[in-house]
């Protein structure tokens, strides 16, 4: 069931018979599609430079302006022997993700319940969360599944602390740490809380702090060395911007932002202009059968057999939601928590997107909502308790399944013309090319877009690119790219040869205007490549300027 279920949520972004396109390819999609590209194909050829990148030349470490995905790139690196395509890696991922929610979701749930319909509904509840289809575009935060396997792994280790289910823990935290930043602090906050409302003779023992010495150990020989170039890219790009975020940026989530059916699903469509929709932040519908079945969690808790568990899943929202706030709240005047950890761990006022932290809160409602039914169902004959289960799954997946998109998963995907003909080039080259791209989007696009599309193609060559897009930009990128923009300036000429620019690669409408392609026709240094499609490369030997 769960497997079916995701291939059916799957389906409205990719076409299952044929996984070679994604329903959006460019903006930040295409980001992370690259960055999934290079880092695997960094961990097959080329491990020193993993974090390298080909954009935003000469910047040393591109894919740090992003989530690297670290542990998704393993996954994905062993189809590189079998497919050059990059979204067939990407789909993949984003199928697994779904399953695998569905799978750790219910697991939790049975460590908590020990109830077989509650574990169902918990695999259904957290694999089909509407916040995955509204951040469908962000591989690296739509891969929340071992978000529940942490807390499950975690429950089975203080009820029975050995080696075994010490090192499952830390290497489930690691592998969904490696993903995303943003993941990792959300798991992080979430097993604090697990943790707090645990008794206290059962986590805080003589023989859990040996087994803590050695899962943190493993958690820091892992991530430190892949946070040292996340910190250096805060001191050499516009990441330094988000830095002034304490101070600012706060009240970001508002109760109808969960509440609110988003426009794709049945109910969001008879809600007149309803801005609840795919793109943007706050787009975070929890269901009403969840928060139905979590009140009946909390209604029961006084005859309930886990009343911790009802505990705990109210301790999460409640933290959850504060977290979700961001840093301050201007609405009351005062710093939120996460103001304070922010000021002592200042990597934290980097998490510019503090809405995501809504998956501690759905962490706690899928705990609430399984309890709920659990002891709903408790005295049930097992036909009544899966009539109960399905009946509570079916109408969830109704509230939340995306029946209207503004994006379609037949759109196919192809390398545009200028990169397959540098392709080619670069096939005859020993050394990567450095390409730039025209049009510069940035002046073209509101949210540019358009660059990212530049970066997935590129996979096709690997050659260096001038261009780029992400979370951040170097410092000096957006100076470089006016001059370059100004072509044929003298100004930026003088650039492409300072930047040993060895192509240019003129797109759309760009190719239609004739000024650049006049200038570089009178050149005897460049030698211009028409294509089919009207575009054209323009090739520069600088040896013969």
């Amino acid at each position: 069931m769960y497997l079916g279920l995701s291939l059916l949520f799957a389906s409205r972004f990719f076409p299952l018979t044929h996984p070679t396109s994604f329903a959006i390819s460019e903006g930040d999609p295409a980001v992370m599609c690259w960055s999934l590209q290079w880092v695997s194909r960094a961990l097959l050829h080329d491990p020193a430079r993993l974090f390298a990148g080909n954009i935003f030349f000469p910047y040393q470490h591109a894919v740090v302006l992003s989530d690297s995905m670290l542990s998704l790139a393993v996954l994905n690196a062993p189809l590189r022997f079998f497919t050059d395509n990059p979204w067939v890696g990407y789909n993949l991922l984003l199928l697994l993700a779904y399953y695998l929610s569905c799978v750790w979701g219910a697991w939790l749930a049975w460590e908590l319940t020990g109830s077989r319909v509650a574990s169902i509904w918990a695999g259904v509840f957290w694999g089909f969360l509407f916040f995955r289809v509204h951040h469908i575009g962000h591989l690296q935060i739509l891969s929340f599944q071992a978000v529940p396997a942490v807390a499950a792994a975690s429950l089975r280790f203080w009820r029975e602390p050995t080696t075994k289910w010490a090192l499952i823990v830390a290497v489930l935290f690691v592998a969904q740490a490696l993903v995303s930043w943003y993941l990792a602090s959300v798991e992080a906050v979430s097993l604090i809380v697990i943790a707090l409302c645990q008794p206290r003779n059962v986590v805080f023992t003589r023989r859990t702090a040996v087994y803590y010495a050695l899962i943190a150990a493993i958690i820091l020989a892992v991530l430190v060395p892949v946070a040292l170039p996340y910190r250096s890219s805060f001191a050499d790009s516009t990441l330094a911007d988000r830095y002034s975020l304490v101070n600012s940026f706060g009240d970001a989530v508002h109760l109808a932002d969960y509440l609110t059916p988003p426009s794709a699903t049945l109910a969001g469509r008879l809600i007149a202009d309803n801005r609840y929709v795919i793109w943007g932040e706050n787009t975070l519908y929890v269901g009403y059968v969840a928060l139905l079945l979590s009140v009946v969690g909390m209604v029961s808790i006084g005859r309930h057999t886990n009343q911790r568990t009802v505990i705990t899943g109210v301790a999460l929202v409640i933290v959850g939601y504060v977290f979700s706030l961001g840093f301050v709240s201007p609405r009351l005047h005062i710093s939120l928590p996460l103001h304070y950890l922010a000021r002592a761990f200042p990597s934290i006022a980097g998490l510019r997107a503090t809405q995501r932290f809504s998956l501690v809160i759905y962490l706690g409602v899928l705990m609430l909502s399984a309890s709920g039914l659990a002891s709903l169902v408790k005295n049930w004959r097992w036909r009544y308790q899966a009539v109960a289960c399905a009946a509570a799954c079916a109408v969830f997946l109704l509230e939340v399944f995306p029946f209207t998109l503004p994006v379609h998963a037949d759109l196919p995907y192809e390398v545009s013309a200028p990169d397959r003909a540098i392709a080619v080039y670069q096939r005859s080259r020993s050394a990567p090319l450095v390409v730039l791209h025209l049009p510069i989007n940035y002046f073209f696009e509101p949210n540019p877009v358009s660059e990212g599309t530049y970066m997935v193609d590129s996979t096709a060559h690997w050659a260096n690119v001038v261009n780029g897009f992400s979370g951040g930009v170097p410092k000096g990128f957006l100076e470089r790219m006016t001059t370059l923009n100004s072509l044929p300036d003298e100004n930026a000429v003088k650039m492409l040869f300072d930047l040993g620019v060895d192509v240019i690669a003129v797109h759309r409408f760009a190719a239609k205007q004739t000024t650049v392609r006049e200038f570089f026709d009178r050149q005897p240094w460049a030698n211009i490549v028409p294509l089919a499609t009207g575009e054209y490369l323009v090739l520069i030997d600088r040896a013969r300027r």
